[in-house]
């Protein structure tokens, strides 16, 4: 009876690390997106104010994209970077909550072992190079 909670106990467990991975797999994918619609926005600018200009004037260009453009970017960096906030955050549950807990049930003391590798990849090789908020924590 114990053994049989123990495995329903380590199930909920690796669901729970399933989904967080699929979580953060869908962000990495959406951060791609915000990057292409940035560029198909710019692009869209560009071009709905070149056709809309009978006589075309490059200083009406210039200046709607000095104005314009610079404030779209910085919205979609802002939604860029919370998806990379939220990664960073989805990676260290899995590290110091789930990894624990799933560990726990087996004489090994590291079984996750693509999340330990990346983990000490970062901290070895990239120490310095990463901002003091990713340095721990892995994608």
């Amino acid at each position: 009876m114990l053994e049989k909670q123990s495995d329903s106990i380590l199930n909920v467990y690796l669901k729970e690390y399933d989904a967080i991975r699929n979580e953060i797999n869908l962000r990495l994918k959406e951060k791609d997106t915000i990057v292409r619609y940035t560029i198909l926005l710019v692009s869209a600018i560009i071009l709905g104010i070149w056709k809309t200009q009978d006589n075309f004037n490059h200083t009406f260009l210039m200046l709607v994209l000095l104005l314009i453009i610079p404030f779209i970017s910085i919205l979609l960096t802002f939604v860029h970077n919370w998806h990379d906030e939220m990664i960073i955050v989805l990676g260290s549950y899995i590290e110091k909550e789930i990894k624990p807990k799933i560990n726990s049930f087996f004489e090994k003391t590291d079984l996750l072992g693509w999340e330990s590798f990346l983990l000490e990849f970062r901290n070895k090789y990239m120490d310095g190079d990463t901002s003091l908020l990713s340095k721990d924590y892995f994608l």
